[in-house]
C-alpha cells in the first residue's frame, strides 16, 4: 500500500462526515519523519503540530512537513494546549515503555475537548507470541475484548467522552485505524 493511501481514504470519509479539517488545529502524536501519513492530512489543516521522541527525525520531519511546527521530545511528557484533531501513529509492540496507544489515550483529556482521534489497531499480532510482554500487556488491556469500535466507544466513554461516528479504515494486512468523532460528555466522570 502506498504512504499516506489510508489516510487519504480517511480524510475523504470525513469530508463525507462534514468534518471541516479547515478549521481543525491537528497533532501528530508518534510523528515519525510525517511522511506516512501526515503528509495526506496536513494541507487540509489549520495548524499542525508534529512530535517525535527521536531527534533524528527532525529533519526529515521539518522537511516533510514544512507548515508544522515540529517538536522533539517525549510525546507522554509534551503539553500544547488542545487540539481538535489527533493521530496517533503508535508502534506495535511496546516502545519506551509504552504498549501500543494504550497509555496515550489516557492523555485525552489534557489534549481533546472535541474531535476527531485516529489511532492504529492491530487485531492479529504478528509474531507476538516471540514478544511475551506485548503479549501480556494486551490481554491486560482488552482482555476478553477485541480492538474494535464497541470496545474503543467504551474506553473513550469512560474517559468522558461520547463517540458522534466512528469507523475503520485498513492500512494493511495486519494494521487498520480506528477514527472517532468525539464530543466531551458532561454526565460521564472521567
Amino acid at each position: 500500500m502506498m504512504r499516506g493511501k489510508a489516510m487519504r481514504s480517511v480524510c475523504r470519509v470525513l469530508h463525507a462526515l462534514d468534518v471541516d479539517l479547515s478549521r481543525m488545529k491537528a497533532l501528530e502524536f508518534f510523528a515519525g519523519e510525517g511522511d506516512w501519513q501526515a503528509t495526506a492530512y496536513s494541507d487540509k489543516v489549520a495548524s499542525l503540530e508534529a512530535w517525535e521522541i527521536d531527534p533524528i527525525h527532525k529533519e526529515a520531519l521539518e522537511r516533510n512537513l514544512p507548515n508544522a511546527t515540529v517538536r522533539i521530545g517525549d510525546s507522554y511528557k509534551m503539553t500544547g494546549g488542545k487540539y481538535d484533531f489527533i493521530v496517533f501513529d503508535n508502534p506495535q509492540g511496546i516502545y519506551n515503555g509504552h504498549c501500543e496507544h494504550f497509555d496515550a489515550l489516557l492523555l485525552l483529556p489534557k489534549l481533546l475537548s472535541f474531535g476527531v482521534v485516529i489511532f492504529n489497531i492491530n487485531k492479529n499480532p504478528y509474531d507476538i507470541d516471540k514478544q511475551p510482554e506485548w503479549k501480556k500487556k494486551r490481554k491486560e488491556y482488552y482482555g476478553e475484548g477485541q480492538p474494535d469500535i464497541v470496545f474503543y466507544t467504551d474506553v473513550f466513554h469512560c474517559l468522558g467522552y461520547s463517540t458522534k461516528f466512528a469507523f475503520e479504515q485498513k492500512r494493511n494486512g495486519f494494521l487498520s485505524y480506528l477514527i472517532f468523532g468525539l464530543n466531551e460528555n458532561s454526565n460521564t466522570s472521567a
